[in-house]
């Protein structure tokens, strides 16, 4: 115990709520109604008990120890015996045991005995209200004390107005005698390091109230709990029998073991939020002791929870960049076993598929990813794991965005729109679905690419029909589709198929009307023809060819006069001169000027 540690990362909040109360305050317990010195010969002595608890084990450590606490506080005592009203006295006493000097030095949340009070001068809320609570009875104060999940203090029953009344004093701090609930609260965060109150009352009012003899258990209790934490779990064992021999009742032995698995869930918080992998494991040790306890106080239990499921959290996270899977999952199911809601075991189940994923994620499995992610989301998760269905689901959008991108560069267009319809399928924001969208363009350059590497040109000009289609501004696959379309066109042009060719040099004139391929294919179709019908002696089709084709072309008048003027030699030589003249003029009309000679030189016999 010794104060609680709160506003922890994820759901690691320590609760400051009351254990069940075994009377109101101002009632305290029958064996704390005896105040005074308490007798040495050979009834119970408190101190000496304290002492005990406190790890004085020999005989003459004892007597050392016991002559240091004397020599400290006879005369604190003595000067305070000199006051005559009770409420002064309780309130003097706190404020010289934490005067510069005195016997309360420095908070420390694990100094819970009196050994780290005498030698040197560190306390908790324990130490410090057993002190309290010593010297109180020595000067005839009733006192007793009160024990809340993860802290104590000392309380005074003080008679007002014809009635007793208890008073709080939290011996923590030297303004602690009698604080009001403002107060209360600026005592309790100064030692508890408490970040996040959310406007909710620190300590209750009420508790469990216990005799100092019980109060000295507890320094059993935490000791065992801090054996418990190093993995000494006979001597916490031992020990912490030793303090339910001070507590012979069986509900304040609950109270104790209760307090006992508030203090193991706050150490295993510490362990958590040092953010060591290396002390996970004692967390989880600690945690586990705690939930087997079974204690009775739902706070406590609420706590031990919270502390499971932020430890299954980082634990299974460490286990996880091992790249244990199965490590993973053994470790879930022993986290699972001690958690005591279907919705908290659910929610450890989900995050182990979690991070089962990131481990197939390393490994390239992404539809292993995929499957585990859908496993968690498909979990019975509560209310309180909102936050962890958001992380799994952009984790899955994650997952299914690298396995389109994936199947994309290996040209796999069908399947890779299976993953974009399944990420478009998820509850998504704005700006996720948004970088969806812009996904499918990016997945269709890449499978267009990936198959115009592979000379899949068809393909290739599907995928790009689809991205014009999705979005007639994408000039990407504007530009692309038209290399496609042209690597199409252009084998069946070289080989003369200029027929099967039309229709790829049509559908590039829709896409661009001032792309210059189709033009320039045509020609060479029609010089290729035009090859062909002269090899066999068409002149006539030839250049009935050429005058349908576009004249302006500098190419094409040439072939032109080069067909007109074979054919006149043709003509010349089979006596047509009259044909042969008529071919010869349309040949000058036809080359370029200065090159009328030509045609004159090719009329031969018949100019």
């Amino acid at each position: 115990m010794g104060g609680a540690r709160a506003g922890l990362v994820a759901a690691l909040v320590i609760p400051l709520m009351t254990v069940c109360p075994r009377a109101e305050l101002g009632l305290p317990s029958a064996r704390a109604a005896t105040p005074g010195p308490l007798p040495t010969n050979g009834e119970f002595d408190l101190v000496e008990a304290a002492l005990t608890a406190s790890g004085y084990a020999t005989a003459s450590e004892l007597t050392r120890a016991r002559a240091d606490f004397e020599r400290h506080t006879g005369p604190l005592v003595n000067n305070l015996a000199r006051i005559s009203d009770r409420a002064q006295q309780a309130e003097h006493l706190l404020t010289a045991l934490h005067r510069k000097g005195g016997l309360l030095g420095r908070y420390d949340p694990r100094a819970t005995t009196l050994r780290d009070i005498l030698e040197r001068r560190a306390f908790n809320c324990v130490s410090a209200s057993v002190l309290y609570n010593l010297v109180a009875h020595r000067l005839k104060l009733p006192v007793a004390a009160q024990l809340l999940p993860t802290h104590a203090r000392s309380m005074l029953s003080l008679e007002r107005n014809g009635r007793l009344v208890g008073v709080v004093i939290e011996t923590t701090s030297a303004r602690g005698f009698d604080p009001d609930p403002e107060q209360q609260a600026s005592i309790f965060a100064s030692v508890a390091r408490v970040d996040d109150v959310r406007g909710r009352a620190l300590v209750s009012d009420r508790g469990a109230i216990v005799d100092t003899a019980v109060l000295v258990g507890t320094i059993y209790v935490n000791r065992a709990s801090i054996e418990q934490e190093a993995g000494r779990l006979a001597r916490a064992e031992k020990l912490f029998a030793l303090g339910q021999r001070l507590a012979p009742e069986p509900s304040m032995q609950r109270v104790l073991s209760d307090q006992r698995a508030a203090l193991l869930s706050q150490l295993a918080a510490d362990d958590i939020t040092a953010s060591s992998p290396a002390r996970y494991e004692r967390a989880l040790r600690s945690l586990g002791t705690a939930a087997r306890l079974s204690p009775s106080h739902p706070d406590i239990v609420a706590t031990i929870q919270q502390n499971l499921r932020a430890l299954a959290e980082r634990l299974l996270s460490s286990r996880a960049q091992t790249g244990d899977e199965p490590g993973v999952e053994a470790l879930a199911r022993e986290i699972e076993s001690l958690m005591a809601q279907p919705s908290a075991r659910a929610g450890v189940r989900a995050v182990a598929r979690g991070q089962v994923a990131v481990v197939r994620l390393r490994n390239g499995d992404i539809d292993g990813a995929v499957a585990q992610l859908e496993r968690g989301l498909a979990e019975p998760l509560g209310p309180m794991d909102l936050n962890l269905r958001q992380n799994l689901r952009a984790r899955l959008v994650t997952a299914l965005r690298m396995g389109a991108f994936k199947r994309a560069e290996a040209g796999q267009y069908a399947e890779s729109l299976q993953y974009l319809k399944k990420v478009e399928g998820l509850p998504l924001d704005s700006a996720t679905r948004s970088a969806v969208r812009r996904d499918r363009s990016r997945v269709i350059h890449l499978v267009g690419e990936r198959r115009i590497d592979h000379r899949d040109f068809t393909g290739a000009a599907e995928v790009y029909r689809q991205g014009l289609r999705r979005d007639p501004k994408d000039e990407t696959s504007r530009h692309n589709l038209i290399v496609a379309l042209e690597r199409l066109a252009r084998p069946r042009i070289d080989r003369g198929d200029c027929e099967d060719a039309a229709r790829y040099l049509a559908e590039i004139r829709k896409v661009d009307p001032d792309a210059k391929f189709p033009a320039q294919a045509e020609l060479r179709c029609i010089q290729l023809r035009t090859r062909t019908l002269l090899s066999a002696g068409d002149f006539a089709g030839a250049v009935r060819l050429l005058w349908a084709a576009d004249l302006s072309d500098a190419q094409v008048r040439d072939t032109l006069s080069v067909a007109l003027l074979r054919w006149t030699t043709v003509l010349v030589e089979q006596g047509r001169c009259r044909e042969a003249r008529i071919r010869a003029r349309q040949a000058r009309d036809a080359l370029p000027r200065g090159h009328g000679d030509r045609a004159t030189a090719a009329l031969g016999d018949c100019r």
